[in-house]
């Protein structure tokens, strides 16, 4: 990479040096591209943790337990590390296995609290809206006797249409304020609070813009997971044995096609997040790290250890011009 930093220079005036989210995403990918294997390997192993706690979640009894101290101690942590060895690849350091679990060394009650509050807001809301949706059907239905009969009365499903629906648009709108909440942790040593307001600043200055990328990555992952549930839906009325045999060996294909590529998308994805809202909160898109650079739980430290002076960093550079 050019060692000309004028364009991350210009981060913090107004008008300058922004990055659109179409920009971002090109940046994610050629960041992807530039360490795939090893980037690609940092998920998966995330993936397999995930489908670890979830088999011990299935439990009988203990279960529930485990599950609820799974979302509540290890989630927002887990999230941090995964931020964490990204950020770190594209500050120029090689991204490791063990970077996932750098939220639980220097980033832990930070990232709990921010979970926690996360969690609280969500159940909050989804108990509030159904209150609401659950009274306004109610009280409908038994004004027009709706509960009598066999058949859904159908002011329960207009209501269903007219209050439900807004409500959870409302639902995904709050959610998205969230979406940087895990990757402030690491500016906000402090906080977990501090983490949860900086990521709802930088989500409502520029609201449609992540509802823009969320679109992109949706329509992304769509594509991904689209063919196989079609394959399966048509295996349901194939008779032949013939047939269903190779709409078996298409699905078990399409099936490790999503495997392969879900860890791949999650890093572009989580790649393409750190550059916008490193952009957006006036940021350097790269930060060059220190050899021997450390992290304590009072932010980074970046200290040179031996010669060589600082690792290159990668070469994804922004646009030039927007």
């Amino acid at each position: 990479m050019s060692q000309d930093t004028s364009w991350e220079m210009r981060q913090g005036l107004p008008g300058e040096g922004r990055l659109g989210v179409m920009d971002a995403i090109s940046m994610g990918w050629r960041l992807l591209k530039s360490d795939f294997w090893r980037l690609w390997l940092v998920v998966l192993v995330l993936c397999l943790i995930q489908v670890g706690l979830s088999g011990v979640g299935s439990i009988p009894y203990l279960g529930a337990c485990v599950s609820l101290a799974t979302a509540v101690f290890v989630q927002g942590p887990l999230a941090a590390g995964l931020f964490f060895a990204i950020r770190r690849r594209i500050d120029g350091a090689a991204a490791e296995v063990g970077n996932l679990f750098a939220g639980f060394q220097y980033r832990y009650w930070q990232s709990v609290v921010a979970n926690l509050i996360v969690i609280g807001i969500v159940l909050g809301m989804i108990l509030a809206l159904g209150l609401v949706v659950g009274a306004i059907v109610g009280v409908g239905a038994a004004i027009t006797d709706g509960f009598r009969g066999s058949e859904p009365p159908v002011f329960l499903i207009i209501a269903l249409v007219v209050v439900g629906v807004p409500a959870l648009v409302a639902m995904i709108a709050v959610g998205l304020h969230f979406l940087f909440v895990f990757l402030a942790v690491w500016d906000y040593p402090r906080s977990g609070w501090q983490a949860i307001k900086a990521s709802v600043r930088t989500v409502w200055a520029n609201f449609w813009s992540v509802v823009g990328l969320q679109f992109l990555f949706f329509i992304i992952w769509m594509a991904v997971v689209l063919p196989f549930g079609l394959l399966l839906a048509v295996g349901l009325g194939i008779e032949s044995e013939v047939l269903r045999a190779i709409l078996a060996v298409l699905v078990l294909v399409c099936a490790i096609g999503c495997i392969f590529l879900f860890p791949a998308i999650v890093v572009w994805q989580h790649a393409t997040a750190i550059y916008l809202y490193r952009s957006w909160t006036g940021q350097p898109l790269v930060q060059p790290i220190a050899a021997g650079e450390v992290a304590t739980g009072g932010g980074p430290v970046r200290r040179s250890l031996g010669e060589g002076g600082p690792i290159p960093p990668t070469d994804i550079q922004p646009p030039g011009q927007f």
